[in-house]
């Protein structure tokens, strides 16, 4: 294909109609003034200046709106939907994230480090470790429960 065929198959997608066969120019600067001279009817008088989003063919009305909205809650509003969702701040409301009740630190003394017999008092510091952990993630789970965090 040549590039006065070319630009004539230009002209008759431009205009929407017609043969590249009723263009009778040969060399490209003749295609290429045929085609200034003729512009209203090639272009269906419709000039650069003149297209806006309104002259669009093809958009749809939401489209249109999205195009012409000058900040981004227009264009939420012009695709329905509405104002952006922020999530509310951590608390005990439903809705948003949820926090579960403050639980305190074990507080019993580490049981150390134990020597090859076990004396009672070490058996016992473990035994008050081992309660006091116990308690304590009872408790975690019980007001994740309350949040309703977990099941």
């Amino acid at each position: 294909m040549t590039i006065s065929e070319a630009l004539k198959e230009l002209i008759v997608a431009i205009k929407g109609s017609g043969n590249e066969k009723d263009i009778k120019e040969e060399t490209i600067a003749d295609v290429i003034s045929y085609m200034a001279e003729n512009w209203d009817s090639i272009s269906g008088g419709v000039s650069q200046t003149g297209i806006t989003v309104d002259t669009l063919n093809g958009a749809t009305d939401v489209g249109k709106s999205v195009m012409k909205a000058v900040s981004q809650e227009a264009a939420r509003t012009a695709i329905g939907a509405g104002v952006q969702y922020t999530l509310p701040a951590a608390g005990s409301a439903i809705g948003g994230v949820k926090k579960a009740g403050a639980v305190a630190a074990v507080s019993a003394q580490n049981a150390g480090t134990i020597g090859g017999q076990f004396a009672q008092a070490e058996v016992q510091k473990i035994a008050t470790l081992a309660d006091a952990n116990k308690t304590a993630i009872n408790e975690i789970i019980s007001k994740l429960k309350a949040a309703g965090i977990m099941g």
